[in-house]
């Protein structure tokens, strides 16, 4: 016999083995449910159907927003399509369809042709319910992705619709089975006046699933045909975690930072006329009225500072045990991801398309060596619930330069992904206002929580690179300080008020590469901060 004939031969064994589990299996299922009378039988059916249909009607919407994570902009766009409405219509089918087949168990119990109805009602009710459903969560992913929202691909429709079909699927099955009950001889014969003689579809139905029909093994191989075509179609999605996001690799190793000085050193003074004020000062001065051109050049002349460089390290740095240090050798087989957070009523990806996270990721890769994302993404904020656990993003990164929109699921992800999760909100002052709305949102997403300013000897300044006068000046418009939320000891949110993406984007908005090297060099520590309190949280 070939190695091929083995093969075979093998996989007809397991093939048998198989099918006579599932025979026996359901064999065994189908003699201990006939053992029930036929009344309980019947009310224990319809007790799941109400079940299912009662949980549609008060959970099914809300878990359904919740699950999928959509943003205001999505919502805004649903609601003028009216699916946020259909949503609602399907809720109501629910509470209709579980009433309906909650009375039909109590019911049952009673012999009346006038039960009989109401099963089929409940049974035609329960199909309605669900095929409503079906239509809602095919309808609103390709509502967003026709309408071409922002960040809605094909992907993620395709993704959308398995991760609703997958567990609704299965609530099918439920309908069939009693389906399959109310139209069998015996049903109608314990209810309607006049009893069927010959045998119903149900009864053969029922006997053609008990027997296996004429061609019990054409059966047996039709059912593997529909598993294996199936699982070709909807693996890949299964494999991939059914809409969870792909683990956020995290640094280990014991290598020692190496720190290196950056030193500033200013083209020219500031110009005397200027006033300086302490910080901490109890007075407050009323800054005089300068033309704002004359501001920009100064401003311009603050941030085009020359910058002492050192030599290069290489920064092989790290924590959590092994021989060598966790930039680059000690990453779990992944890469540096440079995440941003989407919201709603700004520009969220200012700069992505002038490469300012691409550049950062290949800037940090050549000073580190650490293996990085080809780009940046953009993620749904309710979507940093999807990574596994302790493999969320150790950061992740907001810019703009207009308003910020969050709902209060929003919020509440972003006060469980920074307080309970350890990851960390990283921003920058884009421009406009989006340091007052930054603010304001944090306000809410931190209550009892404020902005203080970060000491130059934090070690957020200190590691990989030392910046002995914290963060760099670059194009300041929201102060002159990098500022931050504490809790429990570390960092969760660094907000610097320049435009640190401006200088990473191609050509550096017109900044010397020194100015930019610094920019790099400053998120480069605050990812590698980030990354070891996040280390620390879970090892």
């Amino acid at each position: 016999m070939t190695r091929l004939q083995t093969l075979y031969s093998l996989f007809g064994r397991l093939h048998g083995a198989v099918a006579s589990a599932l025979v026996t299996g359901l064999g065994a299922l189908m003699r201990a449910q006939a053992r029930l009378p036929l009344r309980l039988r019947l009310c224990l059916g319809f007790l799941v159907l109400a079940a299912l249909g009662l949980w549609t009607g008060a959970f099914a919407v809300p878990s359904y927003w919740e699950w999928t994570g959509y943003s205001e902009e999505h919502l805004d766009r649903l609601r003028a399509g009216g699916l946020v409405g259909m949503a609602d219509r399907v809720a109501w089918l629910g509470w209709i369809s579980g009433g309906l087949s909650l009375l039909t168990a109590a019911a049952v119990f009673l012999r009346h042709p006038l039960v009989f109805g109401l099963q089929k009602v409940a049974l035609a009710g329960y199909g309605v319910m669900w095929l409503s459903w079906h239509l809602f969560v095919t309808r609103v992913p390709s509502y967003l992705n026709a309408v071409d929202v922002k960040g809605f691909p094909n992907a993620l429709r395709n993704e959308y619709w398995l991760r609703a079909w997958g567990p609704w699927l299965p609530a099918l099955i439920p309908l069939l089975i009693v389906a399959l009950g109310v139209a069998r001889r015996s049903t109608r014969a314990a209810f309607a006046r006049d009893p069927a003689v010959k045998p119903l579809t149900g009864d053969k139905i029922y006997e053609n699933l008990r027997t296996g029909g004429r061609d019990p093994r054409m059966r047996s191989s039709t059912y593997w045909s529909a598993f294996l075509f199936f699982m070709v179609l909807v693996g890949p999605f299964l494999m991939r975690g059914c809409g969870w996001e792909d683990p956020y690799g995290l640094i280990k190793g014991s290598g020692d930072p190496v720190v290196e000085m950056v030193r500033v050193t200013r083209q020219r003074e500031i110009p005397q006329q200027r006033m300086i004020v302490n910080t901490w000062s109890p007075f407050i001065f009323e800054r005089m009225k300068i033309d704002d051109i004359q501001v920009m050049q100064e401003l311009d002349e603050l941030t085009q500072n020359t910058y002492e460089i050192a030599q290069e390290t290489s920064g092989r740095l790290g924590e959590g045990g092994g021989d060598t240090g966790g930039w680059p050798d000690g990453m779990e087989g992944a890469t540096v991801r440079f995440i941003r957070l989407q919201y709603s009523g700004g520009d969220w990806d200012q700069n992505m398309d002038r490469n300012s996270d691409a550049n950062l990721l290949r800037r940090m890769h050549q000073i580190t060596g650490f293996p990085v994302a080809g780009d940046g993404e953009g993620l749904a904020i309710n979507r940093l619930r999807r990574f596994p656990t302790a493999r969320k993003p150790p950061f992740v990164f907001m810019t703009g330069r207009g308003n910020i929109r969050l709902s209060q699921q929003e919020v509440n992800t972003l006060r469980w992904y920074t307080l309970e999760e350890g990851g960390m909100i990283f921003a920058t002052h884009g421009g406009g206002s989006f340091g007052r709305n930054f603010r304001r949102e944090l306000n809410r997403i931190f209550p009892g929580y404020r902005l203080v300013d970060i000491p130059n000897d934090d070690p957020i300044f200190r590691s990989p690179f030392l910046f002995p006068g914290g963060a760099p000046p670059l194009w300041q418009q929201d102060g002159s300080r990098a500022l931050g939320i504490r809790h429990e000891g570390r960092w969760v949110v660094f907000y610097h008020p320049g435009d640190m993406s401006d200088a990473w984007r191609d050509g550096h908005s017109g900044a010397r590469p020194e100015v930019a090297e610094q920019a790099y060099r400053m998120a480069i520590n605050v990812m590698y901060y980030a990354f070891n309190m996040y280390h620390a949280r879970h090892n």
